[in-house]
């Protein structure tokens, strides 16, 4: 079971291969147990979690390593309340 669950978002996956700008998950979720991310993908498929934010449509972009996000992003949600 994940700790938090953020809904409702837009993911830029960045991946060529989806057809959506910056290759763009609409309506996917964000899934976070033990500091890590652990989920990403539709909120459909999520996985159960102890606590749920929807953060209302909000644009993020995923990175393995440090990245520069040039639109609205979950920085300040992520960094204190869900990790």
């Amino acid at each position: 079971m994940l700790d938090r669950l953020l809904t409702d978002l837009r993911v830029a996956t960045m991946d060529p291969a989806r057809a959506a700008p910056y290759g763009a998950l609409e309506n996917a979720a964000i899934g976070v147990a033990g500091g890590k991310i652990r989920y990403v993908g539709p909120v459909k498929d999520a996985p159960a979690a102890k606590e749920t934010i929807p953060p209302a449509g909000l644009w993020v972009k995923v990175c393995v390593r440090s990245c520069v996000v040039p639109f609205r992003s979950l920085t300040r949600l992520v960094s204190r309340e869900v990790i």
